[in-house]
C-alpha cells in the first residue's frame, strides 16, 4: 500500500474537508436530514461559559488516551499541567466502527456525558483501519451527533488519528479524511493530526511498534494541550 505524505500546515480544519473527504460526503448525503435534526441553521453554536472552576474535558477514544500500559497517559499529564478536570472514558482498540469486544467510541457516550462536561474531546481512529471509508464516516456522524445531543452544553472537538511514522500510511490517511468528513458535516472543530511528527524520534513507541512510550506519552500531552488551544474554545 502506498505512503502519502502528509504536511503540518494544515492542522485545524473547520468544515473543510479533503479531496477524499469530498468523496466520503457525497456518500453519505442521505444523512443530511438526520444531521439537520441535530445541527440546524438556527440552532445556537454551543458554547463554553467561563467559570470559577476546573474546566470539565471528558476524553473519548482508543489506546494512545487509555494508555497501554496505562500508568502515564496524556490526559492525566494535561491536567495536571493546565488544572483542567479530565474525565478519561477511553477505551482499549476501540474506534468509530472497530471493537475487540471492549467497545466502540459510541459505547463511551454515556460515561463522558455524565459529569457535566464543557468540552467532550473525541480523539483517534487508527483502530478503524482497512475498514470502508463511507462505514468509517458513517459511525461517525452518529457517534459525534449523539454526543451532541446528550451534551448540548458541551462543545465537541475532534481530532483523528495520530500516527508515529512519515510518511503517513494511505490507510491511516483515509481514516483522517472519514473523519475529518464527519466533523464537516456536524459542523465541529476538526483536528487533524495524523501527519504530525510528535513521535517520529527514537524512544517514543513502545516495541509493539505502534503505542507510546512515557516519553511519548508526555509529548502528546504538550502538543495536544497547544491543538486544543488553536480551536478557539477558552481552555483557560
Amino acid at each position: 500500500m502506498p505512503d502519502r505524505p502528509r504536511t503540518r500546515s494544515s492542522r485545524f480544519r473547520f468544515g473543510r474537508p479533503s479531496a477524499n473527504a469530498a468523496v466520503i460526503l457525497a456518500l453519505v448525503a442521505a444523512v443530511a436530514l438526520v444531521v439537520a435534526a441535530v445541527v440546524r441553521d438556527d440552532a445556537p453554536t454551543p458554547t463554553v461559559t467561563a467559570v470559577d472552576r476546573a474546566l470539565k474535558i471528558s476524553v473519548v477514544g482508543d489506546s494512545y488516551s487509555r494508555g497501554l500500559p496505562d500508568s502515564v497517559v496524556w490526559p492525566t499529564l494535561a491536567a495536571e499541567s493546565t488544572g483542567w478536570s479530565m474525565n478519561n472514558v477511553s477505551i482499549f482498540s476501540a474506534g468509530y466502527v472497530a471493537t475487540d469486544g471492549n467497545g466502540t467510541y459510541a459505547d463511551q457516550i454515556e460515561a463522558a456525558v455524565a459529569d457535566d462536561p464543557d468540552v467532550v474531546f473525541v480523539v483517534g481512529g487508527i483502530n478503524d483501519v482497512g475498514k470502508p471509508p463511507e462505514l468509517i464516516t458513517q459511525r461517525a456522524i452518529d457517534t459525534l451527533g449523539e454526543l451532541a445531543r446528550r451534551a448540548p452544553r458541551a462543545k465537541v472537538v475532534v481530532m483523528g488519528p495520530i500516527w508515529h511514522e512519515i510518511p503517513v500510511p494511505e490507510a491511516a490517511a483515509v481514516i483522517d479524511d472519514s473523519v475529518s468528513a464527519a466533523a464537516s458535516m456536524l459542523r465541529l472543530p476538526y483536528l487533524s493530526v495524523v501527519g504530525e511528527d510528535w513521535l517520529v524520534a527514537e524512544g517514543m513507541i513502545q516495541e509493539d511498534g505502534i503505542h507510546p512510550t512515557e516519553a511519548g506519552q508526555r509529548v502528546l500531552a504538550q502538543q495536544i494541550v497547544a491543538a486544543l488551544e488553536e480551536t478557539g474554545v477558552p481552555f483557560v
